[in-house]
């Protein structure tokens, strides 16, 4: 399975665990699509984290897990940061609904956060 096929298949474990969160905050407690949105990102940030670190891009150094949890997060956290913005620039001028807009951005999301992880967030040290 090449390392584009494992990312992917963590993303979709991811799409449907932060697609169940999302949809709980947002239709059954009335949360805001983009606080919804943020929270979900936080709980799959750390699922596909521990995923990708140790099955996609099979870093083994267990000493830097930590600290590429902090570059791992930042490049999520601009990569969500502009999913919201496209989020609500659709939802809140355009009028389209949240649920179905958030899922028409999501492969622009994944391509996004598989290169930021590949290129920089998990990339190995340059010995």
């Amino acid at each position: 399975m090449t390392q584009f096929v494992r990312f992917v298949t963590v993303g979709a474990l991811n799409f449907i665990l932060t697609f169940i969160v999302f949809y709980v905050l947002l239709e059954m407690f009335s949360i805001h699509y983009n606080v919804a949105l943020g929270m979900a990102w936080v709980v799959g940030v750390f699922f596909t984290y521990v995923l990708n670190y140790l099955w996609v891009f099979k870093t083994t150094d267990a000493l830097i897990f930590k600290s590429y949890f902090l570059k791992y997060a930042t490049s999520g956290l601009l990569v969500v940061a502009m999913n919201m913005g496209l989020l609500e620039y659709l939802v809140g001028s355009k009028g389209y609904p949240p649920f179905i807009t958030q899922v028409i951005l999501i492969p622009l999301v994944v391509v996004l956060n598989y290169y930021s992880a590949k290129l920089w967030s998990l990339r190995p040290p340059i010995a």
